[in-house]
C-alpha cells in the first residue's frame, strides 16, 4: 500500500516524545524538531539532535544499516500541529471582497 511508504512527520516539523526512551536518550513529554527521516524496511526513523559520542556509529535494529547520527524509531513520537480556527468556504464567501486603491 502506498500510504505504508509516507513518512509521518516531515522534516522542519515540531514533534513530542510519546514514551521515555529505553535507554535514557529522551523523556515523555519532550520536544524536537525533525532534522531527517530515514526508512528501514516497513518503519521510518528520525534524526531529532541527539547525537552519540564521537567515533560511535548508530546501528539500526531492524536492518543493520550503519549511521553516524542517531535516528528513533518514528513511532515513538507524535507531531504538533499548530492550531489554526476552522473556516469553511461558504464563509468565505460571505466576506465582502477588498478593493485595491
Amino acid at each position: 500500500m502506498i500510504q505504508e511508504q509516507i513518512p509521518p512527520f516531515y522534516v522542519g516539523q515540531e514533534v513530542e516524545a510519546i514514551k521515555d526512551h529505553s535507554g535514557g536518550k529522551f523523556k515523555k513529554g519532550q520536544r524536537f524538531i525533525v532534522e531527517e527521516i530515514s526508512q528501514c524496511r516497513s518503519s521510518f526513523a528520525i534524526k531529532i539532535g541527539i547525537y552519540a559520542e564521537k567515533g560511535h556509529v548508530w546501528e539500526c535494529r531492524q536492518c543493520g544499516k550503519q549511521m553516524e547520527s542517531m535516528h528513533y524509531i518514528a513511532s515513538c513520537f507524535r507531531a504538533l500541529t499548530p492550531e489554526y480556527e476552522a473556516i469553511s468556504f461558504s464563509k468565505i464567501l460571505e466576506e465582502p471582497l477588498a478593493c485595491l486603491n
